[in-house]
């Protein structure tokens, strides 16, 4: 991830999803990684974690991990053999 990447799929991906979900302002948590950096977008504001964060949160993060791996294979499961 570079941040090229980062901010054509924040602003062509991201951004236009945020109406049709809420009419709120949005947070959206990114951590301190040097590609992630601040755009300036109605409706959205970044907020870039501490430095040393993340590592903290990545035991929740490999639990939410692992179930998205688990219902994606199963999808992928029943896509292939049509069951």
């Amino acid at each position: 991830m570079d941040g090229t990447v980062y901010e054509k799929l924040f602003k062509t991906v991201f951004v236009p999803k945020v109406p049709s979900r809420t009419w709120s302002p949005v947070i959206h948590v990114v951590d301190n990684c040097g590609a992630h950096t601040k755009f300036e977008c109605d409706g959205v504001t970044i907020f870039p974690l501490p430095p040393h964060v993340t590592s903290v949160q990545q035991p929740l993060d490999a639990g939410i991990i692992a179930y998205l791996t688990r219902r994606y294979k199963r999808r992928l499961t029943l896509l292939v053999l049509g069951a």
